[in-house]
């Protein structure tokens, strides 16, 4: 028996977790030695990480694009006018706060959860959800269950003393990873990285306090005894050997002309401004950041070493983000918005707004698709947030007699 199952073995029964009959909560390795050694991710790992300007700029990236998008819903492929579940989930906070708190949950611990609030059994529409209200992942403890013969049972969830199903309670996992009870996220999944980061801007900011780093070097032609180096140096801040101020009235200024004997010299430990404030790091650091995150180094005001920025491919840089950065959060709230929703209708989050490009370039594509015929005014209309033709505006654009082609 491997150490690692024995330690599985001895933890199980240490807190308890052994099934009854053909049920075993099943957790794996990496989740037991994390319980084990209270390594739990908690709220002080996630204040760190913030306290990183180019942490804190992913992650409110993250957030702000995604307060800007609204949630449709479809019923066999058909737009439908969205559900008062989907335009306002949560009483407490608007769509928009709603969208940040999932997306930050989920950028921050990984995961993502969601009490659902269902109407009692005698409502007119029994079980009915009510409310989706977000919850601190740092609270929620999840219980995987696993049965002997394959037919697994769904997880459960504890919160503040009460006990959730998945009907009740939903689970966004960032990054699923098979034998992972939690979801991954990228502070978790980098943690590492995102420390190493930390250590080099605390360096840096004690770099000039704290280090040790002497200001210069007295020199000497000759060979000094331990006690004439020790006058010079005293002499130097303006002290007897013995460490008393030479002015007793201690009105020397700092930068007063100082006076060597023994033909002493001052050399002072001159930095660039550059490496002291060890840019080369930084800029290392932030492209580390970006490419951990999936933010664009544009949107960071960083510049990749030899990749010239143009307006094409920035504009290049935000779709790839909208696909494989922000898609796969959304795509977790997309689901989890869609299982309570009644069959055949889905949600999902519309990206459309955050990849508009600019003014003249949209006009002329709304030209074409009118044109071409697969879109009409109202359509176009509505992807610019503009109410559809009144009857006196749709007369008013109908070409008159003479102004149809022969």
């Amino acid at each position: 028996m491997s150490f690692w199952t024995q330690l599985g073995a001895t933890a199980r029964r240490l807190i308890g977790v052994e099934g009854v009959g053909n049920i075993v909560a099943s957790i794996s390795d990496d989740r037991i030695l994390e319980a084990i050694q209270g390594q739990r991710r908690d709220g002080a790992t996630v204040d760190l990480a913030l306290s990183l300007s180019t942490v804190y700029r992913a992650i409110q990236i993250h957030a702000a694009a995604a307060s800007q998008l609204p949630i449709r819903v479809e019923r066999r492929g058909s737009r439908i006018e969205t559900p008062a579940i989907i335009d306002e989930p949560c009483f407490a906070m608007d769509q928009s706060e709603w969208m940040e708190y999932l997306v930050t949950s989920m950028y921050t611990r990984g995961e993502a959860f969601l009490r659902i609030v269902r109407a009692p059994a005698n409502a007119r529409i029994p079980y009915e959800p009510l409310e989706l209200i977000p919850v601190n992942p740092d609270e929620v403890q999840v219980h995987p269950h696993r049965t002997t013969n394959g037919n697994d049972l769904p997880d459960t969830y504890t919160w503040r003393g009460q006990e959730f199903t998945a009907s009740t309670m939903a689970h966004l996992k960032y990054m699923i990873v098979p034998g992972y009870t939690r979801g991954l996220g990228p502070l978790q999944a980098a943690a590492v990285e995102v420390q190493g980061a930390i250590d080099a801007r605390d360096y840096g900011a004690r770099w000039m306090t704290e280090t040790g780093m002497p200001e210069g070097i007295l020199s000497m032609k000759a060979e000094a005894s331990p006690d004439v180096a020790r006058a010079n140096k005293f002499s130097w801040y303006g002290l007897t050997p013995d460490g008393t101020p030479m002015d007793p009235d201690g009105k020397l200024p700092k930068r007063a002309i100082k006076v060597l004997s023994g033909g002493a010299t001052f050399e002072p430990l001159l930095l660039k401004p550059a490496d002291v404030q060890f840019l080369d790091s930084q800029q290392f650091t932030t492209t580390q950041i970006a490419r951990l995150f999936g933010v664009p180094a544009s949107l960071l005001l960083a510049a990749v070493e030899g990749n010239s920025q143009t307006y094409a491919n920035v504009e290049q840089d935000w779709i790839g983000y909208a696909r494989f950065g922000l898609a796969l959060a959304t795509r977790k709230i997309d689901a989890a918005l869609s299982r309570i929703l009644p069959r055949g209708q889905k949600a999902r989050v519309d990206f459309a707004g955050l990849l508009r490009t600019d003014t003249k370039t949209r006009y002329e594509s709304h030209e074409i698709a009118l044109r071409a015929g697969f879109m009409t005014p109202d359509e176009v209309r509505a992807i610019e947030s503009m109410p559809e033709l009144t009857d006196e505006q749709r007369a008013a654009l109908r070409p008159t007699e003479n102004e149809v082609p022969a």
